[in-house]
């Protein structure tokens, strides 16, 4: 699995674990759009919004009506039944609007206590649903106290270690997984080796106050109707409202400690070629093991790093409210315009610590600068030897060129004797073995090319994890999950009551 597959899977099992989330009545959803929260976008009353920010009583009102409104957005979708986690484009109110609207009730049981209590429940529950509709469509979504996200002791800081990380990814769930692989985080990776060794987080629970809603009027066998199911009871849950978001998860300082894994390789692949007399292997060249395929393209960071959303470009959901109005009117085409490709991958902006990469990159090309060197200096040096014995051959090739052919021998006037055959025989000799010093060097100078190209290699990528981990504003909050509850078996009418 890769890093971020690993370590995503380890944080939400860690989190099922701690809200004691079972994956069958209750399960944690995750977010489709990147949905960032400032600390004065759950402020929903006018008095605290002109508190916190000093604003004017009708802008105040203002402010809080479009928080109301936004996080209302927010708390309401619908998640599929398969539990992909996608939501279907519908709000909790519009399936709960159809199921107190009309239902069928009992006929001719006016003496059953049961039964009467259900006959004035449903105009009650329209009573409340009616009185809570706010603006264009939307329904007041509260949350129940405590719930000041600007008091630091709300925030439960979660920490998990390598190994914590490795048995919590184990133990994830089958939903979860799935969630991940329609991602593509869990396709395999070749990449630098990279992963990360530590997460840590705080984490900010939400649980979600409506007034409109009644969830036990789907526990209530004493109606029916006519249209789809709203849940099949099963697991997971099939149905028009296969289950409805009870609580939010916020996250904030999001940060994962990145290092190389104990046998990733950065080294350079030298495979030492014929030697001859006059050549010697600098000390160290074979230090070298690895070298990624295709050193000529950019570094290719690991899937979650591609993913990650800037944190200067993200999304709020009331900036994208704002923006898409006009083209998408009404409630529902607002919440579910998805924003995913500033999020695959974690639903927040991670803040990575690289400095154990960083160093153990540092620490090659310093390695490499030294093979670099060594190998650098000895082709020159069998470049410059090339250059001379080429003078040298050619000049006893002018002098053998000078003497009658076929000659086995020449005299001078002097009386020297010149032995013509072993002169030309040694020419002969020498042209082959420059041939091969010639052909030795190619390689040399080929393997001193890619290692300058490796060189650049690790210096893009040094530079790469040098720029990750843009400074954030720590009061940044973000939507990392919806614990949802799931409906059950509804309607369910009593046979007693129903033929």
């Amino acid at each position: 699995m890769p890093v971020e597959g690993n370590v995503y899977a380890a944080l939400v099992t860690e989190l099922e674990k701690r809200l004691q989330v079972d994956g069958k009545s209750q399960f944690l959803s995750h977010p489709q759009f990147l949905v960032r929260l400032g600390l004065n976008d759950l402020l929903f009353e006018a008095h605290a919004v002109q508190e916190r920010t000093g604003l004017d009583e009708l802008q105040a009102s203002q402010e809080a009506v479009k928080n109301r409104e936004v996080f209302a957005m927010i708390a309401n979708p619908i998640f599929e039944a398969s539990r992909t986690f996608l939501p279907d484009s519908r709000m909790l109110w519009s399936i709960y609007e159809q199921v107190i609207e009309a239902p069928e009730l009992p006929v001719g049981a006016v003496d059953n206590e049961a039964v009467v209590r259900t006959a004035l429940l449903f105009p009650a529950l329209r009573v409340n649903f009616e009185l809570a509709e706010r603006g264009w469509g939307y329904y007041d979504t509260g949350v129940l106290p405590p719930s000041d996200v600007t008091d630091s002791d709300g925030w439960t800081r979660i920490v998990l270690d390598r190994q914590l990380i490795d048995d919590r990814s184990q133990q994830s769930s089958p939903a979860t997984r799935a969630w991940l692989e329609q991602r593509g985080l869990l396709d395999p990776f070749a990449g630098t080796g990279v992963r990360g060794t530590t997460l840590s987080a705080e984490i900010f629970l939400l649980t979600l106050q409506r007034t409109w809603f009644e969830p036990e009027v789907f526990r209530n066998r004493l109606w029916r109707w006519d249209d789809a199911p709203l849940s099949d009871g099963g697991n997971p849950p099939q149905g028009l409202l296969p289950a409805y978001v009870t609580r939010l998860v916020l996250v904030r300082k999001l940060q994962m400690e990145l290092d190389f894994a104990s046998d990733a390789i950065l080294g350079f692949d030298f495979t030492p070629g014929p030697s001859s007399s006059a050549t010697s292997v600098p000390a160290g060249a074979a230090a070298f093991s690895s070298m990624p395929a295709n050193t000529n393209a950019a570094p290719q960071p690991l899937p979650l790093l591609a993913h990650t959303p800037d944190p200067n470009k993200a999304l709020s959901l009331r900036q994208f409210a704002r923006a898409t109005t006009d083209e998408n009117p009404g409630p529902n085409a607002l919440a579910f315009a998805p924003l995913s490709n500033q999020t695959v991958g974690f639903p927040a902006p991670v803040t990575f610590l690289t400095r154990r990469v960083i160093d153990r990159i540092a620490a090659e090309e310093k390695l490499l600068g030294i093979q670099l060197a060594a190998w650098t200096a000895q082709l020159i040096e069998r470049q410059e030897g090339l250059r001379v014995n080429d003078i040298v051959i050619a000049k006893l090739q002018h002098q053998l060129d000078s003497y009658p052919p076929g000659a086995e021998t020449i005299t001078t006037i002097t009386g020297d004797v010149t032995d013509v055959a072993a002169l030309r025989e040694y020419i002969a000799d020498a042209k082959r073995d420059q041939e091969t010093e010639r052909a030795m060097t190619e390689r040399q100078a080929q393997t001193v090319a890619e290692l300058n190209q490796h060189a650049r290699y690790l210096q893009d990528l040094r530079q790469y994890y040098e720029s990750l981990s843009p400074a954030g504003d720590d009061s940044d909050m973000f939507v990392l999950g919806f614990v949802c509850s799931a409906t059950p078996k509804s309607p369910d009418p009593d046979p007693a009551f129903f033929t």
